[in-house]
């Protein structure tokens, strides 16, 4: 595809599950599959089609489930950031089938609120949020939270193991 925000060719997104890096959840950990429908406007459907990490859609979602820590790699526009929470949500996580946030930082403020509002006009639903220092829009229905390093790092402060999320 091609990078519309840059005019470049986008390369294919790798998705790399070292043994050293996963740690395989136990057979009785594995999360229910759900799915949730998204109706969302053609323009961006058609959009989010050329996107190269669309096509590991169904690996990502496997592998996030089989396994406790996945890393993705990819070229800057692959569509990491904006698309995977997307994918995540589509498959119930965050839902009543497998509870928690989506959880999803930014090394910057405004990439933080940028991303925010891009994933929530994609999704077309109200339960996307954003959290960066004195500022931010999470609520109880929240369900994917966008937020700086710095908050990730607070939360993890005082919550070692993440329980708000999935």
């Amino acid at each position: 595809g091609i990078n519309a925000e840059y005019g470049e060719p986008v390369a294919k997104v790798e998705l790399h599950v070292l043994n050293q890096c996963v740690v395989p959840k136990e057979q009785t950990a594995r999360k229910p599959s759900a799915y949730v429908s998204i109706e969302r406007d053609a323009e961006i459907q058609e959009a989010r089609l050329q996107l190269p990490i669309l096509g590991e859609e169904q690996v990502i979602v496997e592998k996030v489930t089989e396994n406790d820590i996945v890393v993705i790699v990819g070229a800057t526009g692959s569509g990491k950031t904006t698309q995977v929470p997307q994918f995540l949500y589509e498959a119930g996580y965050s839902s009543d089938f497998i509870p928690g946030l989506i959880g999803v930082t930014e090394p910057r403020r405004v990439a933080a609120i940028t991303t925010c509002q891009r994933v929530k006009r994609e999704l077309n639903v109200p339960c996307v949020s954003y959290q960066i220092r004195y500022e931010g829009n999470v609520t109880e229905d929240t369900r994917n939270k966008f937020m700086t390093d710095g908050i990730f790092l607070r939360e993890l402060q005082s919550d070692l193991l993440l329980t708000k999320y999935c």
